[in-house]
């Protein structure tokens, strides 16, 4: 796999990706960041880089997880637009009942995911806090095969 998006040298740092043949799944691992002044110039080419990136692995068991700073809920979110079009092509994610972000002045939101294809089956999704980050774990099971054929 990949990972490389060459028009973007800032992005680069941000990302990793694995493929575990003997598991038969592709893992990437991203982090958008805060572009702060230069979000028009790089969130955008960013996004269409996951979302391409996203449909190339869309045939085969892989998961995208990270900091996505995107919110499933706001129409405005940075990103939101692209993250809503991967999980409208046949991604699914998982969703935890608790925010994985606790931003300052009480500001909570769900801005880190994990994305699995078709061929993958998410369970047993769950936050755990940290002293030491605004960002809670975000921890989940993922297994290769739909979920009708994975045993629990």
């Amino acid at each position: 796999m990949s990972v490389l998006a060459p028009c973007i040298q800032e992005f680069r740092a941000n990302l990793l990706g694995i493929e575990l043949p003997s598991l038969g799944i592709s893992v990437l691992g991203v982090r958008i960041p805060d572009f702060e002044e230069e979000t028009p110039r790089l969130l955008l080419p960013a996004w269409e880089w996951i979302e391409r990136r996203a449909a190339s692995l869309k045939g085969k068991p892989s998961v995208i997880i990270g900091d996505l700073n995107a919110e499933t809920s706001s129409i405005r979110s940075r990103g939101g637009v692209h993250f809503r079009r991967i999980l409208a092509n046949g991604w699914h994610r998982a969703a935890p009942e608790e925010p994985t972000y606790f931003g300052t002045g009480g500001r909570i939101s769900e801005i880190d995911h994990i994305l699995a294809t078709s061929h993958c089956t998410i369970s047993e999704a769950c936050v755990r806090n940290s002293e030491y980050s605004d960002h809670a774990a975000l921890i989940c099971r993922v297994d290769v095969g739909p979920s009708e054929t994975v045993r629990k």
